[in-house]
């Protein structure tokens, strides 16, 4: 016979069974019983209570009796089936649980609680933090850029006999002095567009890393940012490889040949 109701008594033995109150303790606690418990209740949340013991050891207690603190340690850390994750708050809980909390992870997995209310009362001051970030990235990545240019210079003065006798032989077949600077112009160029790609893609990927996993703010592509980075690194390059070869260009070819 079916009942619609349930005394106060009825409700408070159900709500007890379902906890694990409705069973004796065991005479000698084994690792099979802390994980009937953890699974029975679904999880354990963590709490570091000083005063006796932390709660998520406690809720065992209270079902088991006495048991090793280095045994639960291990049931839950060691064996690979349980996790920490924010449940209801911070807590254990079965690793095929996780999926489920995904959620609550993505919500919370870096920014305390309710910190997203704050950033959306001071948008201003949230756009002005994260264009700051954005310019530490694009430092970042000039750095790298002016590292890159301070490289080539360096190996423009070692290579600088190797790039005049490059040029008195072309000029000895019939090279004019604007043809080997522009084949000097091209070389100076690829450089400077390898230093900018590779400075732009390491402010593009600082960028996305910080805003994505660190703020979980959208980030949106900058291709003129971009290009226009990659281009002062071309334009550099070429500043600094005329620098250090622009009186190659106008030695005779004569003069060097006999000079070997």
């Amino acid at each position: 016979m079916s009942r619609s109701d349930l005394s106060l008594s009825e409700a408070r033995r159900i709500a007890l069974a379902a906890q694990g109150f409705d069973r004796p303790r065991p005479g000698r606690v084994t690792a099979d019983h802390l994980r009937r418990v953890i699974r029975r209740l679904g999880l354990l949340q963590i709490d570091y209570v000083n005063v006796l013991s932390p709660a998520h050891y406690q809720v065992p207690f209270s079902r088991l009796g006495p048991y090793p603190r280095t045994q639960f340690d291990k049931v839950v850390y060691g064996s690979g089936e349980f996790t920490e994750q924010w449940a209801h708050e911070a807590s254990i809980l079965p690793v095929e649980t996780w999926p489920l909390l995904r959620h609550r992870m993505q919500a919370h997995r870096v920014r305390p609680w309710g910190f997203e209310k704050l950033m959306a009362q001071i948008p201003e001051y949230v756009a002005s933090v994260l264009d700051q970030i954005a310019l530490a990235m694009r430092l970042v990545a000039g750095l790298s850029v002016l590292s890159g240019l301070v490289v080539m210079a360096g190996a423009l003065s070692i290579t600088r006999y190797q790039r005049l006798y490059e040029s008195v032989i072309l000029k000895a077949l019939g090279a004019t002095r604007g043809f080997v600077g522009r084949v000097f112009a091209v070389e100076y160029a690829l450089l400077g567009a390898g230093a900018g790609l590779g400075g732009t893609a390491l402010a593009g990927v600082l960028a996305w890393a910080v805003l994505r996993f660190a703020l979980e703010v959208p980030w949106s592509w900058a291709p003129v940012t971009l290009a226009l980075g990659v281009l002062a690194a071309i334009v550099l390059a070429l500043a600094v490889g005329f620098l250090g070869t622009h009186r190659l260009l106008g030695q005779k070819p004569l003069g060097v040949l006999r000079s070997e």
